[in-house]
């Protein structure tokens, strides 16, 4: 459901319903989420015969100035190497 939400709102940027810039001002959720798929598009396209899975998503990030880079930090997040991978070796 993330993922159709986050197609179909970027459907809206592509095709001029809404500003990029609004957009962009209130879409990090969408970043995290196509962070996660990213680096597997291609093959997640192909397996799933959907060769447009995530296209609107790309086309917006594509021309997001600075996304690659927030995203590629987001990924050392989420491996625990950003912020000291405080919670990969603290113990609750």
């Amino acid at each position: 459901m993330v993922s159709g939400y986050w197609e179909m709102a970027s459907s809206f940027v592509v095709h001029g319903a809404i500003d990029p810039e609004m957009f962009r001002a209130v879409s990090g959720e969408m970043l995290v989420a196509y962070c996660k798929v990213e680096h597997m598009i291609d093959e997640l396209r192909e397996c799933a015969g959907q060769p447009g899975l995530f296209q609107y998503v790309q086309e917006v990030v594509d021309d997001w100035s600075g996304a690659k880079e927030g995203m590629a930090g987001m990924r050392e997040y989420f491996l625990g190497r950003g912020c000291g991978g405080w919670w990969v070796t603290r113990s609750l």
